[in-house]
């Protein structure tokens, strides 16, 4: 139809001139309604994943006005699968540990002889400040609080590591970008533990383990930290859109479509 024709061309506008899918993201309610008109998997699969990367940041997910209800609950019934998936991860993060005498180690793997106060105590004691500091900033996310939590020893918050989002590019980025190695050290050389029977190799051993638990915790949200946008400039979004959309996500018949394989150039916007 004549309509379809003219949404492409405009497609094709908003493509050319960088805005398709900043615009999408700055609108992804009314977006979807538009792909949902049009039955353009282009515009429909991109708010979508908005839309559900924002609801799942709370527990009971969040609604959007203008949107049907059936079309609601296909959006809350994938932020809760991401919700959960987040939930797990976070669990793997705050239960983090090391073998001893062996490195890091992950499920299904898990150490039954790992570090303790007992057993090779400075890499106990970074196992401990590497979960304090998850717990903070887990804790802080589980209470949806939408003010930033107080700074600490463990991190001033003066970076994006309070959002959903955020947390997860920390924890996924540069070994020093969180729990700077010297700080730890130093701060561990400053506090009562440190000062007993310090031996020449325990900078050595801390250095290792707080290294081995770093790769360990990246490994853990790699998969949420990836993004699905076709929109490129995601490192400012507070929440996950790491979300692949099916076709049991798209309420219509995609099989009788003629419009839902629009395919854009994937370095536009």
């Amino acid at each position: 139809m004549w309509y379809k024709n003219a949404f492409s061309s405009l497609l094709v506008g908003y493509v050319e001139h960088h805005t398709l899918f900043s615009t999408i993201g700055r609108y992804p309610a009314q977006c979807l309604n538009v792909g949902i008109a049009l039955k353009s998997r282009l515009v429909y699969d991109e708010a979508f994943k908005h839309l559900v990367g924002q609801s799942a940041n709370f527990k009971n997910g969040k609604s959007f006005d203008g949107l049907s209800d059936s079309v609601q609950a296909i959006i809350q019934r994938r932020a809760q699968e991401l919700y959960h998936v987040r939930m797990e991860v976070m669990m793997d993060l705050m239960s983090m540990t090391l073998a001893v005498n062996d490195g890091a180690m992950r499920a299904p793997d898990y150490p039954t002889n790992v570090v303790s106060q007992h057993q090779e105590e400075e890499s106990y004691c970074i196992v401990n400040i590497v979960r304090d500091w998850m717990s903070e900033h887990i804790g802080h996310m589980r209470s949806e609080s939408h003010h930033p939590p107080t700074s600490s020893y463990l991190c001033a918050h003066e970076t994006d590591c309070i959002s959903v989002a955020g947390f997860f590019r920390t924890v996924m980025a540069d070994g020093e970008t969180y729990l700077p190695t010297e700080k730890v050290l130093d701060d561990w050389k400053a506090s009562s533990i440190g000062l007993m029977n310090p031996r020449e190799d325990d900078d050595e051993v801390m250095r290792e383990a707080l290294a081995s638990l770093k790769t360990m915790a990246a490994g853990y949200v790699k998969d949420l930290v990836g993004s699905e946008l076709q929109l490129r400039d995601t490192d400012r979004l507070q929440y996950l859109t790491c979300v692949k959309v099916g076709l049991e996500d798209v309420p219509w018949d995609t099989e009788s479509d003629e419009d839902g394989s629009e395919e854009m150039d994937e370095d536009s916007d």
